[in-house]
């Protein structure tokens, strides 16, 4: 009995040893669970409240979003999990920049998609000519991966002035 006891506590002590493993084990686990329960509550409520309204224009757009959310969800949760690894702790500025640069570009992908959602509702609704949407969908997409691009450029700590005045200049020319 007493040698079982002992037995137990030491094994305890060995799991606590690894508790921020189990920690993060736990939030990796349970990130994926909370993601798809944030998308039913968005399909579930917002998507219902959303056919109420008089345009499909915001149903439109919170389906655009869903999936994004989704993995900005995931990329919260591993960014917490890797966060509370003692053993990686060394590496958390770069996870923290790897992280950023992940959520920039879902973000800017995100926006690239609403972007062609009002292009089309937009230009649909005034009566522009069809032929026009894809170049106008175009051009904010460039806009929008162009300015992820260099905000990703400056998280990285590259000296983005130069780029930018000569896109100033480009332009003007």
């Amino acid at each position: 009995w007493v040698a079982w006891r002992v037995a137990l506590v030491l094994s305890w002590r060995e799991v606590m040893a690894y508790k921020d493993l189990l920690i993060a084990f736990s939030i990796l686990v349970l990130t994926p669970i909370v993601a798809r329960l944030l998308q039913r509550v968005m399909v579930n409520y917002f998507l219902e409240l959303a056919k109420k309204t008089s345009t499909d224009l915001d149903e439109k757009i919170l389906r655009a979003i869903k999936g994004p959310l989704y993995w900005v969800v995931i990329l919260l949760g591993a960014d917490l999990a890797f966060g509370n690894i003692d053993a990686l702790a060394g590496f958390r500025e770069e996870l923290q920049v790897l992280a950023t640069i992940l959520f920039v570009t879902i973000l800017a992908y995100t926006a690239v998609r609403v972007g062609y959602i009002l292009i089309e509702w937009y230009s649909a609704k005034i009566g522009v000519d069809h032929r026009f949407r894809p170049m106008a969908q175009k051009v904010v997409a460039l806009f929008i991966y162009a300015v992820a691009f260099i905000a990703i450029l400056d998280k990285l700590e590259i000296e983005v002035t130069p780029l930018i005045a000569s896109l100033g200049v480009a332009t003007l020319a």
